[in-house]
């Protein structure tokens, strides 16, 4: 068996949810485990895991949400990525981000009329962030608006080259 190569957020960033002095211990044990869980490939187990990790108070608590984002990304479940993405930006609105992750999620899940309107929303708060602008050249071609699609990819390319420079 191969173990799963799922990199710990804490590990790369501490100003991750895991460093969050909001979280409870429990919150911190249930995302541990959860985590240990997909590195074994025990992804329904670690499924179970997450779901508890938002039920009840914690569910309404940012850290949590942003760590039960992540590790519904990491165990494939996109749609529950999407509706605690979207729970999570009810909650912190000014967090535009996540109107980007929503997008790239709706991507993968090959909802691009979704992730288009995602997108646009985050391009109304966010104008220079090249890789939103490339995936949205993306969504356009999997939608067959090619004349769209190179007016996204060119913004992208162009907002890369002026942050170069």
């Amino acid at each position: 068996m191969q173990l799963s190569a799922v990199p710990m957020m804490h590990a790369a960033n501490t100003s991750t949810p895991y460093s969050s002095s909001a979280r409870s211990a429990d919150s911190e044990k249930k995302t541990e485990e959860a985590e240990l869980l997909i590195k074994l490939g025990r992804l329904e187990e670690a499924s179970a895991v997450v779901d508890q990790l938002i039920k009840g108070e914690q569910g309404k608590n940012p850290d949590t949400l942003e760590t039960a984002l992540y590790l519904y990304q990491s165990l494939g479940r996109y749609e529950a990525a999407i509706e605690t993405a979207e729970n999570l930006y009810r909650l912190e609105p000014e967090n535009h981000a996540l109107l980007k992750t929503q997008g790239e999620i709706l991507f993968q899940l090959k909802q691009f009329s979704d992730a288009e309107e995602k997108l646009k929303r985050y391009h109304e708060k966010v104008q220079d962030d090249y890789r939103s602008y490339h995936l949205l050249g993306d969504v356009y071609a999997a939608l067959g608006r090619d004349t769209e699609s190179r007016g996204s990819y060119e913004r992208a390319l162009s907002i890369l080259q002026k942050t170069k420079s």
